[in-house]
């Protein structure tokens, strides 16, 4: 068996890992559908699960920052008066059991005492006043050697794009039931189209489900959640830029950008219409 690392392809710029959900359109998005309390209600449940899915493709940077940040911290805290004192006194007994005088001359055990207690805070205050160096870049390539890790981050791009794609699916079917007034409705089914053209006011269908990108990463769902992340026949005939390593598609965050972005626009093109519709009030 041949070793499975060797089939996954991981961008290693840290940086790409981060601002997968805008803060100013959320907050935009969610201003939009106040007015009308269905919709609204509707808006936040997608904005609650893509921002989840946002914290899980940025996890594996996140991890790596909380380790920095923990070790300098460690690094900078400062030892309490307490603990000088007491080491101190350990350092005196331990010398004292080799150098008996300092059990008999109580006058000197107390000069080397204070001197201990100078000298241990003035290594305390240069301690506190260096600036200790951990670069999250060297950190970040030395936890991609590690399989563990490594794959984890591979892993964590293939979850969120399906996580992405999920969520934007049950934002339209929602939508759609509620214009439709339906309790029932699948994607696959003709009335879901129907409404996108339709029920909310002018054709949505188009930027909302069948524009080029948006089949695309349905396409790309569909491979990841049934085909094993192979490159169906159906995907092949697509302009898709998802790197493949033989047949295998590899998530990088670029995609997940790229995904959001498209999926943004059909949010906002459905909200605009949706909360002006006396069915969504």
């Amino acid at each position: 068996m041949g070793d499975p690392l060797g089939s996954i392809y991981i961008d290693k710029q840290i940086s790409r890992y981060k601002g997968y959900l805008p803060d100013d359109w959320t907050g935009s998005v969610l201003d939009k559908s106040k007015p009308a309390r269905v919709l609204h209600q509707i808006v936040v449940d997608l904005v609650w699960a893509w921002r989840a899915t946002a914290y899980t493709a940025s996890m594996p940077v996140t991890a790596i920052k909380a380790m920095q940040a923990a070790t300098l911290g460690y690094a900078k805290s400062k030892s309490p008066d307490a603990s000088i004192v007491a080491f101190s006194d350990a350092i005196l007994d331990k010398v004292s059991q080799k150098v008996p005088e300092l059990v008999e001359d109580r006058r000197l055990r107390a000069q080397l005492m204070k001197e201990l207690v100078t000298v241990a805070d003035e290594f305390r205050a240069q301690r506190a006043a260096d600036t200790p160096e951990m670069p999250i870049e060297l950190i970040w390539q030395d936890f991609l050697n590690l399989d563990v890790f490594s794959l984890s981050v591979w892993s964590s791009q293939r979850i969120s794009f399906v996580a992405f794609y999920n969520a934007y699916e049950a934002f339209l079917v929602n939508c759609a039931k509620q214009a439709l007034g339906v309790t029932q409705l699948r994607a696959t089914d003709k009335p879901f189209l129907d409404a996108l053209r339709t029920a909310f006011g002018s054709d949505l269908s188009q930027p909302c489900w069948t524009c080029d990108e948006i089949k695309i990463g349905r396409e790309v769902r569909h491979s990841l959640s049934h085909a094993g992340g192979r490159e169906t026949k159906t995907l092949k005939k697509q302009k898709h830029d998802i790197i493949l390593v033989g047949d295998v598609l590899q998530i990088v965050p670029d995609d997940n950008h790229r995904l959001l972005r498209q999926l943004r626009v059909g949010v906002d093109e459905i909200v605009t219409a949706a909360a002006v519709r006396p069915k969504f009030a």
